[in-house]
């Protein structure tokens, strides 16, 4: 305890050994003061130590601010309570090992409802997903098998990931080389809609129920295309004989293998076919021939344009 009406104050040499003559000065137990020294601080082990007046503790400008080295392991939790048993979830300063630059490295792991600090999580974007399912569609000499049309004003961008085509015929039939064809187009009219309440000759399913279709975005099978240009992107050649029970021939193999390996499908590091506003795309049948019927499937996402 020190006497601030009548102080005494202990010198003592560099090494702290030794006492060095004393000197009483009256002092101000008012302001803490004596003479032009304040009794503000102490160190660790509780010793009053001399800090020249006006310093305080708090903000303070940089004359009158003392320097703090931050320990190079020091903590920073943002919950105290927690970090005690999670020091994982504390934020740390620590050195660069290569520069010697401060930096800051967060640490949060498993927070629970009563921490207090910025949870950043990755939840995945699905967007809305819909096949379009034209069924028995009986082959024809450049037949639209299948067509796709974003309108203009949509105001959504579709794109195609994936496109199926495979014999459903399963009923006697002498059957050819069918040649189906990707093609572009710019409209589509007549023919058959699809739409989500199914028919006969086909469906558009939302893969989520809360997905909901672009009125703008229509299907249709048998319709009247305008091609731009007239040539295909992507072709292929399926048989058109039945299958089902009975001898097993190249056909039959080709059927399952159509089945299970899709004409088209996105792969990873490649785009869809992306389909803007006034944009489409629809399967041809290029064979002059009615022997046979296919089902053709896409899959295609819709998107704000």
């Amino acid at each position: 305890m020190v006497d601030l009406e009548e102080p005494t104050l202990t010198l003592k040499d560099a090494s702290g050994l030794g006492d060095a003559p004393t000197k009483s000065e009256a002092g101000d137990s008012a302001t803490g003061k004596i003479g032009s020294t304040t009794f503000t601080h102490k160190d660790a082990s509780g010793n009053i130590i001399l800090a020249p007046s006006p310093s305080a503790l708090g903000q303070s400008t940089e004359a009158n601010s003392f320097p703090v080295a931050i320990a190079s392991d020091q903590d920073y939790p943002y919950s105290a309570t927690n970090n005690t048993a999670n020091p994982s979830q504390a934020v740390s300063i620590g050195a660069d090992d290569t520069a010697n630059i401060r930096r800051l490295q967060g640490r949060i792991t498993d927070p629970v409802a009563g921490d207090f600090g910025l949870v950043t999580r990755q939840i995945p974007r699905w967007p809305q997903s819909f096949i379009v399912h034209a069924d028995k569609v009986t082959i024809g000499n450049g037949k639209s098998m299948l067509s796709l049309l974003n309108a203009t004003g949509s105001g959504v961008v579709i794109r195609l990931h994936r496109i199926k085509i495979f014999n459903v015929r399963t009923t006697a039939v002498t059957g050819i080389v069918a040649e189906f064809g990707l093609r572009k187009i710019s409209a589509h009219s007549a023919g058959t809609l699809l739409d989500t309440t199914g028919s006969a000759s086909g469906l558009v399913f939302p893969m989520d129920s809360t997905n909901s279709l672009s009125a703008s975005v229509t299907a249709r099978t048998g319709a009247t295309v305008t091609e731009s240009p007239a040539f295909d992107i992507l072709n292929w050649f399926w048989s058109s004989d039945e299958w089902g029970v009975g001898t097993q021939d190249v056909e039959s193999l080709q059927h399952a293998f159509a089945q299970s390996i899709p004409a088209f499908e996105t792969k990873d590091g490649t785009q869809p076919f992306v389909i803007r506003e006034g944009q489409g795309l629809h399967v041809r049948q290029n064979t002059n021939s009615t022997a046979g019927s296919f089902d053709i499937e896409f899959l295609f996402t819709q998107e704000a344009s």
